[in-house]
């Protein structure tokens, strides 16, 4: 179950890779790295929200996370934000080899 979960994930990785180079570099209208943060980021959000909403316990999570471990989920998802803006100016840049 768990290889098969893994090759999964590595699979949309890599086709999210793909896609996500394609919206860089088109013709017609290219995408800033910022935007596709924020679609992807959108996406993310509207697929795992109701998940969360369903499997876990939201109210007794809030009560039991601290200060300090919140401030850390913050930097997190800062951090996050900011290696994966860093990636797609850095796709912007490069050129695969089998692209078209």
């Amino acid at each position: 179950m768990i290889l098969n979960i893994s090759i999964h994930f590595s699979l949309l990785c890599s086709l999210q890779n793909v896609y996500s180079k394609i919206l860089i570099s088109d013709e017609h209208y290219r995408y800033t790295p910022i935007e596709l943060q924020f679609w992807a980021s959108l996406l993310a959000c509207i697929f795992q929200l109701p998940l969360l909403f369903y499997y876990v316990d939201v109210p007794l999570v809030l009560q039991l996370t601290s200060n300090h471990l919140f401030v850390l989920y913050i930097f997190n998802g800062f951090s996050y934000h900011i290696q994966s803006v860093a990636a797609f100016a850095i796709m912007a840049y490069i050129s695969p080899i089998t692209h078209r």
